[in-house]
């Protein structure tokens, strides 16, 4: 094989690998722009890094959800033709993070584990 042809190996490989996760990517690109958006929209200025950081909180609660849809499926026998709705999963989870932020997102994690929002725990 010549170098073209393992530079086309590869990339069929990388892009078959990225495919498979592919609600994921588009979990992380639609929180950017929903963050981006948000901020057009409230004519604040452009801050790169909380709209990365949203991607970012995206794509972590994405790869949990994908874990656990793995495990049900995995578990359960679930009917014949019954399918969990991975896009609109995907579609809910990003916008919530985009549009709470990451400030609101760590928020809305404290207080569902039961601490207040100034860091402090209640158990």
């Amino acid at each position: 094989m010549n170098f073209i042809d393992q530079v086309y190996v590869a990339l069929i490989y990388v892009g078959s690998e990225l495919y498979k996760h592919i609600h994921i990517i588009m979990g992380v690109v639609l929180a950017m722009t929903i963050s981006f958006l948000k901020a057009s929209k409230d004519k604040q200025s452009q801050n790169w890094g909380e709209n990365i950081l949203c991607g970012i909180f995206a794509g972590i609660a994405l790869t949990g959800i994908t874990v656990i849809q793995f495990f049900i499926d995995l578990w359960f026998n679930l009917p014949v033709g019954m399918v969990v709705p991975t896009s609109l999963i995907v579609g809910i989870v990003s916008g919530v993070i985009a549009w709470h932020g990451t400030e609101g997102t760590i928020n809305l994690i404290r207080n569902f584990k039961g601490g207040d929002s100034n860091g402090s725990n209640k158990s």
